[in-house]
């Protein structure tokens, strides 16, 4: 099962049948072609594309088209992607297959794909505010995301301080 967008599926009265979901992105290539030479020669930057996720879901609720309304509304927004197995990692993701309101009234069931950032964010970043503290003071900053993740640091003091150091100790 599955959250989007702080809703999860059950709420919404769908029930899973099959999920595809990559565990590893596409890189993205840059193909070039050189007169003379056969082949080509691939020159990525180390960039990545979009994930795609996509599922197979059934409509268990009440059949009208106002429910079906609701879903089709649910999954029109941009929004985070969280599976019930991994509640620590989310996908900005956005569904972009048409549900007709057939598949919901009729069908009971629909396909949903969604286009997704290639790697998973922390759900909960780690926000520390220590108050009154002796310097020097260390601060551990961690992420559960699947990728290397921008860090923002923000430090507020109540007088003038000088010799702020920050260091970064290794790579992930």
């Amino acid at each position: 099962m599955f959250w989007f967008n702080g809703i999860h599926a059950d709420d919404m009265d769908l029930h899973v049948l099959s999920i595809n979901r990559e565990v590893k992105p596409a890189a993205r290539m840059h193909l070039v072609q050189i007169p003379g030479h056969d082949g080509t020669f691939n020159v990525t930057d180390g960039t990545h594309e979009n994930r795609q996720i996509s599922m197979i879901c059934v409509y268990m609720g009440e059949q009208t088209r106002s429910n079906a309304r609701s879903v089709a509304q649910w999954l029109s927004a941009e929004g985070f992607l969280v599976f019930d197995d991994e509640p620590d990692k989310a996908y900005l993701a956005h569904a972009h297959t048409p549900i007709t309101a057939d598949q919901i009234l009729t069908l009971n069931e629909m396909h949903m794909d969604f286009d997704c950032q290639p790697f998973a964010e922390s759900v909960a970043y780690r926000e520390q505010q220590t108050g009154n503290v002796s310097l020097p003071h260390e601060e551990n900053v961690v992420s559960a995301g699947t990728w290397a993740t921008p860090c923002q640091i923000t430090i507020t003091a109540k007088s003038n301080m000088e010799n702020i150091t920050i260091t970064k100790i290794s790579e992930r």
